[in-house]
């Protein structure tokens, strides 16, 4: 049904963030540390606008988890990241999985270290009080449902919580 969701973003839970990376070489960091730590997003998807010089020459940036080793994202002008949450995990039953990612640091020597990094996301969920459950199609006698039914208000404090997907990283 193309129209399934409609009902849930009647009043949708969005959340704009702008996120300001500084620069390094005026920080006191250390070699190597995340300026982002592991983690997964708890809504539903989450629309990403990087940085334009993410994994340029000596620099780092985003990178997502496939299979347990990390896959740096390069940036494609006029293209956007799109991360499955994990309430959109929930919602599928698992079938599509909720994106784990991090934000890696250029080496400190390096001129990536003195230029700071910019990124726009949307964090986009269902309305609050929608109730999230298994969606029909995604539940079989081969796939019995992995949750019970939980507001969307509910699966974020919850996620907000235990901090989903972060507790199975090292902190970095």
């Amino acid at each position: 049904d193309p129209d399934y969701f409609e009902p849930y973003y009647a009043s949708p839970a969005n959340v704009l963030v702008l996120s300001h990376y500084p620069a390094l070489d005026t920080l006191n960091v250390a070699e190597g540390k995340l300026r982002y730590r592991a983690h997964s997003d708890y809504t539903g998807f989450t629309i990403l606008l990087q940085d334009t010089e993410d994994h340029g020459e000596g620099s780092a940036g985003l990178e997502v988890d496939v299979d347990g080793a990390w896959v740096p994202i390069r940036p494609v002008k006029g293209r956007l990241v799109i991360n499955v949450g994990d309430l959109f995990e929930a919602w599928t039953n698992r079938r599509w999985r909720s994106t784990a990612h991090r934000v890696t640091s250029p080496p400190l020597a390096s001129e990536d270290a003195t230029r700071s990094r910019l990124s726009v996301m949307l964090f986009s969920g269902p309305s609050l009080d929608s109730v999230i459950a298994p969606i029909p199609s995604c539940v079989d006698a081969d796939h019995p449902p992995l949750q019970g039914p939980v507001t969307a208000y509910n699966h974020l404090l919850a996620q907000s919580i235990t901090k989903s997907r972060e507790a199975n990283y090292p902190r970095g």
